[in-house]
């Protein structure tokens, strides 16, 4: 069963019924204690209690039959309730030898009346229902039981805007189960006659959940639990990496559809994306970004995705990015013959040098002139000047296919 979630529902109520246990996400219902109090019932009152008043009086009230049911039976509590009608303004008497008092009250003007007493141990109940006018007793029978505690789950569907619950066993067979939502009761399902039930509540908004959930059969609510759901929004980062061939930093991954995603860095300063947008808007549950290069020194970086929806945050992530240490270069000593050229880049990376003309420069054997970065970051190379023109060299660093930077020096 599938049921959702919409703010104008009619507002529910949170009915508990002794302690509560709770684990995340599996929430176990209160253990059934015929000790437990219930407002409203005298536990250590007369026979019977003081009736209530009314403002009707008994000869000019319409008259009603008498009648009595049994309304209702809360095991979790041993409280039975007994309705009927009778003459508006005459008292009406429950009592029994296994409730822990009897109790009284005077029949309404609509010639209804309603009486709540609490039994003293599960089992089968003899009550005996007496008017205050003269006539025949009613005689009614109901059962209390022992119930077991109940499990359930439930499982956020973050991105579906949905949480599914259920339970595999242990519900009382074919009762009702309500699912209420932030107050509100937004789905019911019945048991089947092993007490498994799922159900399955959509277009709930991202963010953080009460769910209380009911048993009710017998008329009543027979135990409830809650727990807290939280239904992330937060974008998945699959991807990040820095270029220094584009100067630019590339993240990607999944986010919800229908949001949308902003970026700051980790003290929150808005960071825009590398054609100048402030937001990239979430289609079909993916997304893409590309961002200036921060500082020539920063090596590790990160980006703070926030996800959006309907203009309120809902989740955010992390995009961590590593970017090589970009190569410098200086001229540290020319000569007519001699020129040496130092600097720093990344640790391994190769570096080989062109000319003002882009002809590689190459050393007196005719091989290409290069250097490998050392692991403390620094590299220097000594060229002929005589084997290159102009009066510039351009350092280039690579690890295999992978740009690592360059610089260009003069030297005359």
């Amino acid at each position: 069963m599938v049921m959702r979630y919409s703010e104008s529902a009619g507002a529910g109520t949170i009915e508990q019924n002794g302690p509560l246990m709770q684990t995340p996400h599996l929430a176990v219902t209160a253990s059934i204690l015929l000790a437990l109090g219930v407002g409203g019932i005298g536990a250590a009152s007369p026979a019977f209690a003081e009736p209530v008043s009314t403002d009707v009086a008994p000869d000019s009230a319409p008259q009603s039959a008498f009648t009595a049911r049994v309304a209702s039976v809360q095991h979790s509590t041993g409280v039975i309730t007994v309705a009927g009608t009778g003459r508006p303004g005459e008292t009406v008497w429950v009592s029994g030898p296994t409730l822990e008092a009897g109790a009284s009250a005077r029949v309404a003007v609509d010639g209804s009346f309603q009486i709540a007493v609490r039994t003293t141990r599960p089992g089968t109940h003899v009550l005996t229902v007496t008017p205050s006018v003269p006539g025949p007793s009613i005689e009614l029978e109901a059962e209390t039981r022992m119930l077991l505690p109940s499990l359930w789950a439930g499982v956020p569907d973050d991105w579906n805007r949905a949480i599914d619950f259920g339970s595999r066993s242990g519900w009382y067979p074919y009762s009702t189960v309500v699912v209420n939502v932030d107050g509100i009761d937004l789905a019911q399902t019945t048991t089947d006659r092993d007490g498994r039930w799922d159900l399955r509540v959509e277009d709930i908004p991202f963010g953080s959940h009460i769910v209380v959930v009911r048993s009710v059969f017998d008329g009543a609510v027979q135990f409830s639990s809650r727990d807290v759901f939280v239904l992330d929004g937060s974008a998945v980062v699959a991807a990040s990496s820095a270029d220094l061939a584009t100067g630019r930093l590339s993240a990607s991954g999944t986010a919800p559809s229908g949001t949308s995603l902003f970026f700051t860095d980790v003290n929150g300063t808005p960071i825009p994306t590398a054609d100048g947008a402030n937001s990239v808007d979430v289609v079909d549950g993916t997304w893409s970004a590309q961002f200036p290069l921060p500082g020539q020194d920063v090596n590790l970086y990160e980006i703070v995705v926030h996800t959006l929806d309907d203009g309120r945050e809902v989740g955010q992530v992390t995009a961590p990015f590593s970017i090589p240490n970009r190569l410098s270069a200086s001229v540290q000593l020319y000569k007519p013959k001699k020129l040496v050229v130092a600097g720093h880049g990344e640790p391994g990376a190769i570096v080989s040098f062109t000319d003002a003309a882009g002809a590689p420069v190459t050393d007196a054997d005719g091989g290409a002139a290069i250097v490998e970065v050392g692991r403390d970051g620094s590299w220097k190379r000594t060229l002929d000047p005589r084997r290159f023109t102009g009066g510039t060299v351009t350092a280039t660093a690579a690890d295999g296919a992978t740009f690592l930077g360059a610089a260009t020096v003069t030297f005359r």
